[in-house]
């Protein structure tokens, strides 16, 4: 039969080992999430390279919408 206080010691340990399993996967994941493997320097590159060529795509459609605008208002005037 069991002490009623190894009883509680037995809780509190399995207690502590869970919260310190529980963090260990909460670190676990962070690493993960920060990480990111399997993407390399190549894939960076080609992701800046297609933020900027959206970013160029972008000006250029502003442009021409202004331009187009001008041209509209020159007409009326």
């Amino acid at each position: 039969m069991t002490r009623p206080t190894q009883n509680r010691l037995d809780r509190e340990t399995w207690g502590i080992v869970l919260l310190a399993g529980l963090a260990l996967v909460v670190a676990a994941l962070l690493i993960f999430a920060v990480l990111q493997p399997g993407r390399t320097a190549a894939d960076e590159k080609a992701s800046a390279e297609a933020v900027q060529q959206m970013d160029r795509a972008q000006a250029r459609d502003t442009a021409a919408r202004r331009e187009a605008e001008k041209s509209r208002r020159s007409e009326f005037d």
